[in-house]
């Protein structure tokens, strides 16, 4: 009897090393996630004009809180929107940097490496994000 409580006794002190482990590397990985995310409060910017053009690329833009696409790449200076607002679904961009629409090409933009399904004005960026516009025939330039 008392053999058997001693096994048991054991089995439950290594199932709670086990997960005492499992909760350390889960508060580990955790803790990682928030520490990069703090490293770099930045957002990336790359347009590819789609042409002979060189892509613009500016970096180290600061993440405001709730900030937008669109209001982060209102305050660059050297940048020039050209927008459409449509009531209810928000602001299409049509031209950057005199790079327009023009019913064969269109400006799209990826966030980290994904197409955005929403207007520019309505994606609200975090810190780290990479932002890439493209002036395109095809729909899915992400990929």
């Amino acid at each position: 009897m008392n053999r058997i409580l001693n096994i048991r006794h054991t089995s439950l002190m290594a199932g709670f090393f086990v997960l005492s482990l499992c909760l350390g590397a889960c508060e580990s990985n955790s803790e990682a996630e928030k520490s990069n995310a703090s490293e770099s409060p930045y957002i990336t910017l790359r347009v590819n004009y789609g042409n002979e053009r060189t892509d613009k690329v500016v970096d180290s833009l600061k993440c405001e809180e709730n900030m937008t696409i669109y209001a982060l790449m209102k305050q660059i200076p050297d940048l020039e929107l050209t927008e459409k607002v449509y009531e209810g679904a928000g602001t299409l961009i049509t031209g950057i940097d005199g790079a327009h629409n023009d019913g064969q090409h269109f400006w799209v933009y990826c966030v980290n490496g994904a197409y955005a399904s929403t207007a520019a004005d309505n994606y609200v960026l975090e810190p780290g994000d990479q932002v890439s516009w493209y002036l395109t025939d095809d729909s899915s330039p992400c990929d």
